[in-house]
């Protein structure tokens, strides 16, 4: 929550994955989205590259994969 400097980290044990690599945000609409931050070795959303600085919408059952072997399955709440 950018208005309320709230932002929560997740560590990552995978040598691939930079200190900052990537964030998850929500859009004016509401919509959860995953932003790079000029990773290393990048994102990608459902075998797809993230390009660096970029935000993709996600949706119930995208793969998330960073660094090496980190992934991570967005699910909605339901």
């Amino acid at each position: 929550d950018d208005h309320k400097d709230d932002r929560p980290n997740v560590a990552v044990h995978d040598p691939g994955a930079s200190r900052r690599h990537a964030k998850f945000v929500i859009d004016d609409d509401g919509k959860i989205a995953l932003q790079d931050l000029a990773s290393t070795n990048g994102t990608s959303v459902n075998g797809k590259v993230v390009p660096p600085g970029t935000r993709r919408v996600l949706a119930d059952g995208d793969v998330v994969t960073l660094g090496r072997w980190t992934k991570m399955t967005i699910r909605a709440r339901g």
